[in-house]
């Protein structure tokens, strides 16, 4: 399971949760050894071909992901093939296939404090996931980590899906959370990263979206401003922009961006604990929340409640 959906595959899929739910896989993940039809053409770059049904990703120019539709990703290995399906796939072909599906993919870390999520973004690097960490080590729960999708109703208000179960977060990081974590389920990932799984929602929920936290820069003077900042942190934002259906993305985009408030900060560049942990105190009181007492290395998964404030 993952953002709402079950994915279905005769390999493992592992960074995404284990379904535990009978039913029709709504996803099927396939090998591919023959070339697919024919299809056609709407945009091609770097390694990246977009089609008027879906995409074509080749990250490393070998093994080729592609996405068909709403309901099926092929994969056709290539030299670099080794026997287990690409990051890739978990994260941009994931991404496309629920863009297809009226969803909007973003590049951010979302946490659920007191059942509301808060969306964090950022530029690769400026701390989205350290100070997602810190929001659980005060008492959060994590909802998405780097890709979080957003499923936006007009009617109904702004919802963030639950996504992969695991965060990379530096090993400092790691150690901090202490007994948070499940240390049996943490291994090694890209860029000296690991691959944690700390506390989280439950697989199938949404939570309302109450805010984001865009870390860098200064805080847009309007609205059109705040739509462009919010438009950039889309996930692959360049892809996205060819896939069918972008304009209803951005209108979509545009209502988040007049209705969800926005707070801004500087990021974490540079690894600092206390900075992030200030950040994190922060956040829950801008959230309108009071957060548990924090001790690194000794954390508790006691749930936090609403402040009284």
């Amino acid at each position: 399971m993952a953002f709402g959906l079950k994915w279905s595959s005769s390999l493992p899929l592992r960074y995404f949760s284990d379904s535990g739910h009978a039913g029709q896989a709504d996803v099927r993940i396939e090998l591919s050894h023959t070339p697919l039809p024919t299809r056609r053409v709407m945009r091609a770059f770097r390694r990246n071909v977009v089609y008027d049904d879906g995409a074509r990703l080749s990250p490393n120019g070998q093994t080729a992901i592609d996405v068909v539709g709403t309901g099926l990703i092929t994969v056709t290995p290539g030299n670099d093939w080794e026997g287990e399906y690409p990051i890739h796939l978990f994260s941009t072909a994931a991404a496309v296939t629920l863009a297809l599906r009226g969803l909007v993919p973003m590049h951010g870390t979302a946490v659920d404090i007191a059942g509301t999520a808060v969306l964090i973004c950022g530029e690769s690097g400026y701390g989205k996931s350290t100070l997602g960490a810190n929001l659980i080590a005060l008492g959060g729960r994590l909802v998405s980590d780097d890709l979080s999708v957003l499923r936006i109703s007009k009617k109904d208000g702004v919802f963030v899906l639950a996504g992969r179960p695991g965060m990379k977060l530096h090993p400092d990081t790691v150690s901090a959370l202490g007994a948070l974590l499940d240390r049996s389920k943490t291994v090694p990932s890209v860029n000296g990263k690991l691959l944690a799984h700390p506390p989280r929602v439950d697989a199938l929920s949404e939570l309302p979206l109450g805010g984001i936290v865009m870390l860098g820069g200064i805080s847009p003077p309007s609205y059109a401003a705040r739509l462009a900042a919010l438009c950039g942190h889309m996930f692959r934002p360049r892809l996205m922009q060819f896939l069918p259906e972008q304009t209803q993305r951005m209108d979509l985009l545009a209502h988040a961006a007049k209705t969800i408030p926005i707070l801004h900060f500087a990021g974490l560049q540079s690894y600092s604990p206390q900075l992030a942990l200030e950040g994190a105190r922060r956040i829950f009181d801008w959230m309108g929340c009071d957060p548990i007492p924090f001790e690194p290395f000794a954390a508790t998964t006691q749930k936090i409640q609403p402040s009284s404030r």
